[in-house]
This record gives C-alpha cells, sequence and structure tokens, in this order.
C-alpha cells in the first residue's frame, strides 16, 4: 500500500508486504531511513545523508525538487530501501514528466539504497516500482542510474 505525502494519490495491491511513503525533502525523513543512509554509506561515501543533502542545498536548479521513496515495512518499524531522486517543475511551459535519481556527473557512484539481506530485495523494489507505476499523473521517463 502507497501511503501519499502532498500531491501524490497512489494505490497499491492491499497484499503488498511493504508501505512506499514518498517525502519531498530529506529534513521529513523518520529515523528508520535516516538509518538506511548509514547502512548504504557504509558501502560508499555516495549513499550517505551528508552527500545528498550537500547535493540538494548546492547542486539543484531551482525548478528540481526533491522527491524520496520510502519504502517501509507495513508496521512502520523499518525501512527496507530508498529511492532519491529529484522531478523537474517547469512553470513556464510543458515538459515531460522526469523522475531522475538524486544524482550529476559529480556523483561517482549512485545506487538505490536497499536496506536488510541483499537476497530480499526483488519484493521492497517491486513495491517501489509499482508505487511509481501507480502515481498519477504518471511519469514519462524514470531514470534510476
Amino acid at each position: 500500500m502507497i501511503i501519499p505525502r502532498h500531491d501524490t494519490e497512489v494505490q497499491t495491491s492491499p497484499a503488498a508486504a511493504f508501505n512506499v511513503h514518498v517525502y519531498s525533502s530529506l529534513d521529513e525523513l523518520p529515523a528508520r531511513y535516516i538509518r538506511a543512509f548509514d547502512e548504504a554509506g557504509r558501502q560508499n561515501f555516495f549513499l550517505t545523508l551528508p552527500w545528498f543533502q550537500n547535493f540538494a542545498r548546492t547542486a539543484l536548479d531551482d525548478e528540481h525538487r526533491v522527491r524520496i521513496y520510502g519504502i517501509g515495512t507495513k508496521d512502520a518499524q523499518s525501512a527496507a530501501g530508498m529511492f532519491v531522486a529529484r522531478t523537474v517543475h517547469q512553470k513556464s511551459a510543458p515538459s515531460l514528466r522526469k523522475l531522475s535519481a538524486l544524482t550529476n556527473y559529480y556523483s561517482c557512484f549512485f545506487a538505490l539504497h536497499v536496506v536488510g539481506p541483499q537476497a530480499d530485495v526483488k519484493v521492497p523494489l517491486g513495491a517501489l516500482a509499482r508505487a511509481i507505476a501507480a502515481e498519477r499523473p504518471r511519469w514519462d521517463a524514470v531514470e534510476l542510474q
């Protein structure tokens, strides 16, 4: 099940093992997702919270917005993963609705934040894919690079 935040209205199968929450800033993240940054950051500096905070503060154009998909257990006790992304909101002209990883040429490494046993990645990533596919209006392009 998706729990919408802000302007997001999405639905998925109630049988899904995970909820997906959408956040519009790193400051909104609950502690379970901050811990996910800590765990992923042990793999690579470019997955740490300070890296993304600095990136969001200094490298985003004015029309870009942070969008974070938090994948958590239904009981909201633990995180299974995150997709840290950005969107483009151009007011002057209709444009491609694009969801992109929060990265650029300074990012030497990017990956989805997956927490817990690596054997279990299919289920939370499936929840993420269903959540993104269920959003309305739909995204014209999704770049997970």
